[in-house]
């Protein structure tokens, strides 16, 4: 099933911010991957992630258990299988990363994530990588429920930092972003996480945005002020 989310065509905007925010993992977040590296993506949705394997030449697998989600990235000639996670159905050390964007908060309940975490380390190799982005609850606020009725797991970094490492994972790094994955820029986009995304939640603000936008243009805006987190996580040896 497609949820709204899906549904919804991306802006200009929107359709950058993914895509930068995807380029920025590689350029300055994930590790450095060897030649012969494998990459399981869980949940892939769009083929943002999956496109960035690619040109990096990484071997790349995703689960989709979404058939028409699944049908689009196997028309655009990636490797994706039909599957609901967790569990996850390979081998042991089998991978160099795992990565989900936009996943865990789906799950059902901290028993399903602590799973997921579990059946992660299962699967990577020694020295392995799992990455989980995901919507900061503690920013968001209400946008967290606002129109994705299929979350309902709440991510924080203080919730998944803690699950990761009491599933034996060691935290190599975190970043929070709203636009820019660089340090550099980390002042002006907590900025706007702090001050304007608080003013346009407001009830007076909000009411007005109502009275005087259409709710698509609403929505989008919404969209676009999400703010999400980063956790990279190393398996040791």
């Amino acid at each position: 099933m497609l949820t709204h989310y899906t549904r919804a065509p991306f802006t200009h905007f929107g359709e950058w911010k993914k895509r930068a925010s995807q380029a920025a993992l590689f350029d300055r977040f994930l590790p450095h991957f060897q030649a012969d590296a494998k990459v399981l993506e869980i949940g892939p949705g769009e083929s943002h992630f999956a496109e960035q394997c690619h040109a990096h030449g990484i071997g790349y697998v995703g689960l989709e258990p979404s058939e028409p989600l699944r049908k689009r990235l196997e028309a655009a000639g990636f490797d994706v299988r039909p599957q609901a996670v967790p569990p996850i159905p390979f081998e042991n050390a089998h991978f160099d990363l795992v990565h989900s964007r936009d996943f865990v908060e789906h799950l059902p309940g901290g028993r399903e994530v602590v799973q997921f975490f579990d059946e992660s380390f299962r699967v990577l190799k020694p020295g392995g990588h799992v990455s989980v982005v995901a919507p900061n609850y503690s920013t968001t606020g209400k946008l967290f429920y606002e129109y994705e009725y299929q979350h309902s797991y709440v991510t924080t970094p203080g919730r998944l930092l803690n699950l990761l490492h009491d599933s034996g994972f060691e935290i190599v790094d975190i970043r929070c972003f709203l636009f820019s994955m660089s340090r550099w820029w980390t002042w002006l986009d907590r900025l706007v996480v702090y001050l304007f995304v608080p003013l346009w939640l407001s009830s007076p603000v909000r009411g007005l945005a109502r009275a005087l936008l259409d709710a698509r243009t609403v929505f989008r805006v919404d969209k676009n002020l999400t703010d999400h987190f980063a956790i990279l996580a190393r398996k040791t040896a």
